[in-house]
C-alpha cells in the first residue's frame, strides 16, 4: 500500500527541442526569452502553451542565490540563462524573440553620463538545439543597449514528423507589456 520510494516516476520527461538565451552574468538586468508557438506565446506572463515549457526564468541576480538542502549556508550562482524546452511536435511556425525587460538602479550595466542613465551593451546568444537526434538548428547574437528593446533570433517551422525547415531571422514583434522602468510599450499585440 505504500509507494517504493525507489520507484523512479512513470512519466519520462523528455525535450524535443531546447531553445537557451544567455547573457553576461555579471549583469543583474531581467531579458526575457519569448516564444510564439503554433498555439500561443510562452514567457514569464504564460509559461506553458500545450508543450512548449519556460523551464527556467531569469532575473538577473534576484534568482542567483541557492540554498543546500540540510545547510543554513547559501551559495550565489552568477549564470544569466533562460530555456524554453518544446516537448512534442507541433507543426508550425516558431518565432524565438529576447526582450530587455529591465534592471535594478544598482545594475553595473547602469551608468550617469550628463545626469542622464546610460545603458552599456550586453549581447545576448540564443541557442535552439533539436535533441532527438541531436543538432544545432540555430545560434544567433545580438547586442541590447535599452530597456524594451525586443529583438528576433529565430524563424522556424516544425513538421509534423519532428523535422525543421525554413530557419530564418525575419523580425516580428511578439511581446507587448510594460517595462519596470520604462514608460512605452512594444506596438504588437499581446
Amino acid at each position: 500500500m505504500i509507494n517504493d520510494p525507489e520507484k523512479k516516476s512513470e512519466i519520462e520527461q523528455k525535450a524535443e527541442y531546447m531553445i537557451v538565451l544567455d547573457w553576461d552574468d555579471e549583469s543583474d538586468s531581467d531579458i526575457d526569452l519569448w516564444v510564439e508557438t503554433p498555439h500561443g506565446k510562452v514567457g514569464f506572463m504564460n509559461p506553458q502553451v500545450g508543450s512548449v515549457f519556460l523551464d527556467k526564468d531569469d532575473l538577473g541576480h534576484r534568482n542567483d542565490t541557492y540554498s543546500s538542502m540540510g545547510s543554513n549556508k547559501s551559495e550565489v550562482v552568477y549564470i544569466n540563462r533562460e530555456i524554453v524546452n518544446i516537448r512534442a511536435f507541433e507543426p508550425g511556425e516558431y518565432i524565438v524573440n529576447a526582450h530587455f525587460y529591465g534592471g535594478r538602479k544598482s545594475d553595473t550595466m547602469f551608468t550617469t553620463t550628463n545626469n542622464k542613465k546610460a545603458i552599456d551593451i550586453l549581447t545576448l546568444t540564443v541557442s535552439i538545439y533539436k535533441l532527438n537526434p541531436y543538432s544545432i538548428v540555430h545560434t544567433a547574437e545580438k547586442k541590447f543597449s535599452r530597456i524594451g528593446q525586443e529583438e528576433t533570433f529565430a524563424r522556424f517551422t516544425i513538421k509534423p514528423d519532428g523535422t525543421y525547415k525554413n530557419v530564418n531571422t525575419l523580425s516580428k514583434k511578439i511581446v507587448t507589456l510594460l517595462s519596470p522602468m520604462s514608460t512605452s510599450t512594444s506596438t504588437s499585440g499581446f
